[in-house]
Formats: C-alpha cells, sequence, structure tokens
C-alpha cells in the first residue's frame, strides 16, 4: 500500500498546475500589456476591465475600493496603471477615456502573493522530484478573460486547503512525521502508515533514558531532503499564502496554523496541571522567540503564528533520566517529552540534537508557547 506516498503526489501535482499556470498565465499577460500607453488598449474591453474594474475617479484617497477587480491586479497580480490620479482628475473633468488614458502608462511589479505562488510551485516540483515523479503541465489559462486571475487563485487556495493539516488525517500524520516520539506515532499512524513513512523518510533520530521500555522516548523525525521534509515546505508555503492580508479582501480562507494550533491548545488543557505549568516553565527560560515558524531550508516566507504565541527555543541539557532547562530548573526526560507531546501531534513542536554523549548530551526544543506579558519587577 502506498496511500501516504498516493496523498502526497496527487497534492502536489495539483499545486503545481495550478501555481505553474497562474505563473505562465501572468508572464503572458505582462508580456503583453508592460510599458504600453492605456490609450493604445482602450477598445480592448478585457484588458480595461484588468486595470480599471472598479475603478472610482470621484473617490479620492480611495481610487480602488476592496474588492474591485482592478485593485486585485494590482495587489495581487502586481499589473496596474501608472499615474492613477491624473487619470481620475482628468475623467472627473469629463474627458473620455480615450482623451483621458493619454500618457497613462501600464506598469508590473512583484507582489508578495506572486513570490509566494512561486516559492508554492517550486516547494511542490521538489516534493515531486523527491517521489520520483515529473511535474505536471501549467494548468491552460484563457487570459482574455479578466476573470481568470481571481478565479485561477480560488482554485488554487482550495486545492492548498484540500490537503493542509489539520483539515485533513493524513496530511496531519505526515506533517508531525516532523519530530515525534515513537509512542505518539503508534498512537495516530497505523502499522501500514508507520512503515509508509519509513519509505518516506521517517528515522529514529533519538534515544534517551530507558527508551528500551518506553516509546516515549524515542523521538523520530523527518531525514532532511525527504518526501517528509519536502511535504513540510509545500504546507509552509500553502499556509503563508493563505495568511497573506493582500488576499482578504477577495477570498474567504482558514488560517491552518491557527487551527493546529487551537486544536493543539485543546489537548494541552487536557494535561495535567504538572505538565502544563513545565510547558510554561520551558517559555520563560526560552533563549529565542519568533514570531514565524521556522524556515527549515524552504523557499519562500514561512507561516506566522497568530498573536499571542511565539515559536520559543530552549537549549536543554540531558543526563540520564533528567532535563536541565537552565535558571536551575530541572525535570524528568519522560515529564518533558510527555509535556510536548500535545503540540507534537500538530507538528509544533521539535527536538534537535545539538551534543549526543552517550547518557549526556545537548538538545535544543523548539515548539509553539504562548506568549505571556512580563511580570513586573518589584519596586
Amino acid at each position: 500500500m502506498s496511500e501516504l506516498r498516493d496523498f502526497m503526489r496527487e497534492y502536489a501535482a495539483s499545486i503545481y498546475r495550478l501555481a505553474s499556470g497562474f505563473l505562465e498565465a501572468r508572464r503572458r499577460l505582462i508580456a503583453t500589456l508592460e510599458g504600453r500607453e492605456l490609450a493604445e488598449l482602450v477598445d480592448d474591453e478585457h484588458t480595461v476591465e484588468m486595470l480599471l474594474g472598479g475603478f472610482k475617479p470621484e473617490r479620492r484617497g480611495q481610487r480602488y475600493p476592496p474588492r474591485s477587480l482592478a485593485r486585485f491586479y494590482r495587489d495581487v497580480i502586481g499589473v496596474y496603471i501608472q499615474q492613477p490620479e491624473r487619470l481620475a482628475a482628468r475623467l472627473r473633468d469629463g474627458l473620455p477615456l480615450s482623451i483621458a488614458s493619454r500618457g497613462i502608462r501600464v506598469a508590473a511589479s512583484k507582489t508578495r502573493p506572486v513570490s509566494q505562488i512561486e516559492a508554492l510551485r517550486d516547494a511542490a516540483r521538489a516534493l515531486l522530484e523527491s517521489l520520483g515523479t515529473d511535474a505536471s503541465e501549467p494548468q491552460e489559462v484563457d487570459t482574455n478573460d479578466p476573470m481568470w486571475a481571481p478565479e485561477l487563485v480560488r482554485q488554487l487556495l482550495s486545492a492548498i486547503v484540500d490537503g493542509m493539516p489539520p483539515y485533513s488525517r493524513k496530511a496531519l500524520v505526515l506533517y508531525s512525521a516532523w519530530s515525534i516520539t515513537a509512542a505518539l506515532l503508534e498512537k495516530i499512524a497505523e502499522k501500514d502508515e508507520r512503515r509508509e513513512l519509513e519509505e518516506l523518510g521517517l528515522e529514529e533520530y533519538a534515544r534517551f533514558f530507558g527508551a528500551d521500555v518506553d516509546p516515549l522516548r524515542i523521538v523520530y523525525r523527518a531525514q532532511p531532503g525527504s518526501p517528509l521534509a519536502r511535504y513540510r515546505c509545500l504546507v509552509h508555503a500553502g499556509a503563508r499564502l493563505l495568511q497573506l492580508s493582500e488576499l482578504e479582501a477577495f477570498y474567504k480562507k482558514p488560517d491552518p496554523v491557527k487551527d493546529m494550533l487551537q486544536a493543539a491548545m485543546r489537548h494541552v488543557s487536557r494535561a495535567s496541571k504538572e505538565l502544563r505549568e513545565l510547558l510554561d516553565l520551558m517559555a520563560s527560560n526560552a533563549s529565542q522567540r519568533s514570531q514565524c515558524l521556522p524556515r527549515a531550508e524552504c523557499p519562500g516566507e514561512p507561516p506566522c503564528l497568530p498573536l499571542g504565541a511565539v515559536w520559543a527555543e530552549l537549549d536543554v541539557e540531558v543526563e540520564d533520566t533528567l532535563a536541565k532547562l537552565g535558571k536551575g530548573v530541572e525535570a524528568g526526560v519522560g515529564e518533558l517529552l510527555s509535556a510536548l507531546s500535545p503540540l507534537m501531534i500538530y507538528g509544533l513542536a521539535i527536538i534537535e540534537k545539538r551534543y549526543d554523549g552517550g547518557d549526556k548530551g545537548l538538545i535544543r526544543i523548539a515548539f509553539v508557547a504562548e506568549q505571556k506579558p512580563p511580570r513586573d519587577k518589584a519596586g
């Protein structure tokens, strides 16, 4: 059986086809329009609709209403007219578009959505290559229809969500393989799936004291460059695209990182008070904090966390069954792994080896934590 492999291949192929089709259509559009005078194009109603659809010359400071087509092409596609204020003034003076558009040229620039769609395409292609599959042909697009771009982006966003954790169980199994204990792996993945995960790049990464009798003390991870690692990059590229503010006015879309965090925190809330306090203690001792997930050698920008959450990193000395968390604080290794488990299920905690000296070692723990306000100093 190869259900997980097939899932990844179909997901990556769908995204690659749509993303590459979008980018190729945009390239052709720019090659056709960039630098041309708007007056040359006024007889082409479809092009005028792309560049001026919803344009409001009478609205000072808001020529492009939030859901206007012209705003979509400007903010998302990166194709727009120069000197919109000059055009607006002429139109307000009563000049016909054929005259008002003289000297107004079409410009193009790369937008954040375009850059992220490029990263998405690259991540999908890398995953397909790691699976030994050729990339599919780009989606064919008729750019004469001014609605091609909003519709194609809508299809792309829908395809992204379809194979994204936490909305798919298979996606969650694949994503959590970034770093997971053997105990959790047995809980979330079936026997055939665990075997397939190993074929896709899951490897035993760390064994802590007592691992022979307790699977909680065995940590697996996705090998760098493996299909599992490439899948995570694809998820991150898609999740970041879903978060971009440029798309908010045009699409109602979920935030998978926020939804995974909420699900993980529900698991955390059901843990014992001692384990919750241990998580808080690790977060307070963290040496590094970031608002976004780590880039992890992936193309594009990583997704960011919702307000109130941070990505925290903490170096921990491990000796036998004891973990030294810094500032004189110690905890059992088993307790530490138990505290991280609700986050690991959703791929929101990882363990990295810094130094392995047998019974002694140094590990780095990275995980999502609540961002709590600093305590006021006495006096």
